[in-house]
């Protein structure tokens, strides 16, 4: 449904996170079958899973993905 970028102002040590990027989905059921669907959209895009690699080693080279987290958004009221 959306795409959320979140910056961090503290830092627990210089290795923690600073930018977080965020996919927002509808509800869970959306979530099912995403890996097929997106190795899909990879093949038509890239052409292929060694292509997808070499593109993912590249990104590699100028960031580092601390962690991947499932969050769930609540609303107080």
């Amino acid at each position: 449904m959306d795409y959320k970028v979140f910056l961090k102002e503290t830092k627990a040590s210089p290795e923690d996170w600073d930018i977080a990027v965020a996919i927002e989905y509808k509800n869970h059921a959306a979530m099912d079958g995403l890996a097929a669907k997106g190795e899909a959209a990879r093949d038509k895009i890239l052409g292929g899973k060694q292509a997808a690699q070499q593109l993912g080693e590249k990104r590699a080279e100028i960031r580092e993905i601390i962690t991947s987290d499932l969050l769930q958004e609540i609303f107080l009221k």
